[in-house]
């Protein structure tokens, strides 16, 4: 038996509470999928802590204060942890074996989640040796559903750590079954698996939250009536749940919209997604694109000898009816294009000139000629670090050259090599024209690879500074360059999506919104193609901003989920903390004769959704692909699949610095824990499969979860509010615990999802990720 903290300190919403003489759950017993479960019958795992030697600590979250209606998702202040867990834990390791949450007022006592609903929740626990930044989302991971901007919080080391070569998390991240749900689903490890954190000493938590009491029923134990809502809610009268929980968008925000489109000089065509459906459109994107109306327009009706869609031919804009066609876009090894920008602000242009034949491009250049410019391609900012042409004076102010450049986040980067060969740099007037040649192909993965391949419209970012010498710009703007043939075929024009946002949010700004990411390859798109999703190929509303009527983009922090002109209960706040109950044993490192005591449990993360974070339930309609009726009940039922590689859940990161899908010296998974994210009311299923175990490569079922609703004896049980949802996940452990045994996956391993939702009524913002732990193999 593990030895016990036997002092307990209590303080009236204190922010923590000391290491506690074990005890019982916080959320009392749970349960686990029947899918992994030895006796399906009869639940033989044990889900109560205390009986296995645990001790736990109570963290709080600073005080989340809102009014009805408002969202509540930003990352909070960080929390110290209980001095004695510091003190124990100091250059040692803490297994984290489980926790609880709930959410509660000053006196202790827990609010209803059909009162403040759990969206979602992330949280960390860091430790002495690491602290958090700001880190870019990886391509796979679309981490938009943890904090509306893109990217993630994560957790480095710091340049004093005393052990590099150690393998122990430096900190953790906790988002397992962490919505509506959160409460009584089990979050929790088989014997001999933890989470571990060296030196462990806060905490810190981004929760999104939102107010949905109806402040007329001050009663918790009151039956659930819904409050006010806007016309955009799809809920039902007097429905168990309050419709503003899907995040509908009202009159309060409005949307920027700007079509997209792209040139492309390939022998290829545009494909399926990227098709321009009728002449309109395509003779707008055209004059769009070039920058002129064009000579002529013309629609035909050509199977053989003009790609199908929309092209030009340098002269005229041609829509052609076919739908499909055996003439592609021209030759890429014989064509010639070319392409221009200017931009207004700055005075500079650009002109890139591509030989496929040659395999050389030619850039010209033109700016001031007193001062420095610069060009960067194939960016948007400085952020994204593009390759940058410089056209700057040496040292004394007396020559003029071209420089080639990797900028940095706000920086100047690093200088190149050359792989430039200058052909004139001439001046007349203020103007000054540089021209150079480059091979096609980039000398170093920092040099830009032209390709006639890729679509033919990059972004650039254009800036002028105040003096001959390079330094930081005065003057700096975005324009669009896309690429025409000169000859060796026509240029087909290819739609991109729509890009915007939706603006108008409380705390100022707009939330940018693009259904595809130009440049990055299909696991770039917000909708990608089947298998990875079949939200496009169904035509899901989430997946263009022009449909999008409700979700994440539309619960900014602080946002009010009303119409303008409702506003009950004005300033009625309620106000309230999170609470976390973390679990834990102590550590015992691996010996010459004994293993380690725990396993460390890595995080892997997969949407089946993929990768727009969210998707529309749409309302009952047999003529909705992906809509059936329910062989059970007769309901409506909608359907979303996805299909990936294990390797797809995990990247090449130092296990120290991340617990989060970092590979180490891995080859495969060994699953301990799977639990999906599935949100009330419309949630009916969530299943994952494996075809590695079968001899004849058919699927195999790995997890199962079938959600258990609450039926309203708040009385009896606190967390039985009607309708709401507890996801029993699946466990993989030992046969003594009850459970069946664990499964390895080498990375190569293909995986299924399968998510079914009630579609009886329509609902925003529905998901359905599997958030999954094991260790890697």
């Amino acid at each position: 038996m593990f030895a016990r903290a036997q002092l307990t300190v209590t303080v009236l919403f204190g922010l923590v509470l000391a290491a506690a003489v074990a005890g019982k759950n916080m959320n009392g017993e749970y349960l686990v999928s029947k899918s992994t479960n030895l006796n399906p019958d009869k639940q033989t795992f044990n889900t109560n802590f205390a009986d296995k030697g645990m001790e736990y600590f109570d963290v709080y979250s600073p005080e989340i204060s809102t009014v009805y209606g408002q969202v509540y998702w930003t990352q909070m202040d960080d929390v110290p942890l209980p001095p004695d867990i510091v003190k124990r834990f100091a250059n040692k390791t803490i297994a984290i074996t489980g926790y609880e949450q709930d959410q509660v007022m000053a006196d202790g006592s827990s609010v209803p989640i059909n009162w403040a609903y759990n969206h979602h929740y992330v949280f960390w626990v860091k430790g002495a040796h690491s602290e958090m930044t700001l880190m870019k989302s990886h391509p796979n991971e679309h981490a938009y559903w943890m904090f509306g901007n893109g990217s993630k919080l994560g957790s480095k080391t710091v340049n004093e750590d005393p052990h590099p070569e150690s393998d122990i998390p430096t900190s953790q991240i906790f988002a397992e079954g962490n919505g509506g749900e959160s409460r009584k689903s089990f979050h929790a490890y088989p014997n001999g698996v933890a989470q571990l954190i060296d030196s462990p000493t806060t905490f810190v938590i981004n929760p999104m939250q939102i107010d949905t009491w109806n402040r007329d029923f001050k009663n918790k134990s009151h039956p659930f009536v819904p409050g006010p809502t806007p016309p955009e809610a799809q809920s039902p009268p007097n429905a168990d749940y309050s419709g503003l929980l899907e995040c509908p968008c009202t009159d309060r925000l409005y949307k920027q919209i700007n079509r997209t489109f792209t040139t492309l000089n390939a022998g290829q065509d545009c494909g399926e997604r990227g098709k321009i459906w009728n002449s309109t459109d395509c003779f707008a994107a055209i004059e769009r694109l070039t920058g002129a109306t064009p000579k002529a327009t013309h629609t035909i009706n050509d199977a053989t000898n003009k790609p199908a869609g929309c092209f030009f031919d340098g002269q005229g804009a041609y829509f052609n009816e076919a739908v499909v066609s055996k003439s592609p876009c021209g030759d890429m090894k014989t064509s010639v294009a070319k392409g221009s920008a200017t931009s207004a602000s700055t005075g500079v242009s650009a002109t890139i000139e591509l030989n496929g034949e040659s395999n050389v491009a030619t850039i010209t250049l033109v700016g001031p000629a007193d001062v420095w410019y610069g060009v960067g391609i194939n960016a948007t900012a400085m952020s994204d670090l593009p390759y940058t042409l410089i056209v700057a004076a040496d040292g004394d102010g007396t020559a003029y050259d071209v420089v080639e450049r990797h900028l940095g986040n706000h920086a100047p980067g690093t200088v190149l090599k050359s792989s430039l060969t200058l052909v004139s740099n001439t001046v007349a007037g203020k103007v000054r024209t540089v021209v150079v040649t480059r091979p096609l192909q980039g000398l170093t993965k920092d040099h830009f690879s032209f390709a006639l391949s890729k679509p033919g419209t990059v972004p650039l970012i254009v800036a002028i500074g105040s003096s001959p010498s390079f330094g930081y710009h005065k003057t700096h703007d975005g324009v669009v360059l896309s690429m025409f043939k000169e000859h060796g075929g026509d240029t087909c024009i290819c739609s991109t999506g729509s890009k915007g946002a939706i603006c108008g949010n409380a705390v100022g700004g707009c939330i940018v919104f693009s259904d595809t990411d130009q440049g990055q390859d299909l696991r770039g798109d917000r909708c990608p193609a089947q298998p990875l999703s079949d939200l496009a190929a169904q035509g899901n509303p989430t997946c263009t901003i022009e449909q999008y009527s409700g979700g994440l983009r539309c619960c900014h922090h602080l946002n009010i989920l009303l119409s303008k002109s409702q506003n009950p209960w004005p300033g009625v706040e309620l106000k309230y903390r999170m609470k976390i109950r973390f679990w834990f044993q102590d550590y015992t490192p691996k010996t010459a004769v004994a293993p380690a005591s725990h396993e460390n449990l890595v995080r892997f993360y997969w949407q089946t959704e993929s990768f727009a974070g969210e998707y529309d339930v749409p309302r009952g309609d047999l003529n909705m692909p992906g809509t059936q009726k329910s062989p059970v009940d007769g309901s409506y039922e909608y359907q979303i699949t996805s299909e990936w590689l294990v390797e797809d859940m995990v990247w090449n990161c130092n296990p120290r610095q991340s617990a989060d899908h970092c590979t180490g010296n891995g080859t495969g998974i060994q699953l301990r824990y799977a639990g999906g994210h599935c949100h009330a009311p419309s949630c009916k299923s969530i299943e994952l499969y494996t075809n590695a175990t079968t001899a004849d490569g058919s699927w195999a079922l790995l997890c199962r979860q079938l959600p258990h609703l609450g039926q309203g004896h708040v009385i009896e049980d606190k967390y039985d509010e009607k309708g709401y949802i507890a996801l029993p996940p699946c466990l993989w452990g030992t046969k003594e615990e009850g459970l069946v045994a664990p499964i390895t996956l080498p990375f190569g391993t293909h995986l299924r999802s399968i998510k079914i939702n009630n579609s009886t009524f329509g609902h925003y913002g529905e998901m359905a990720s599997w958030q999954m732990r094991g260790v890697m193999v």
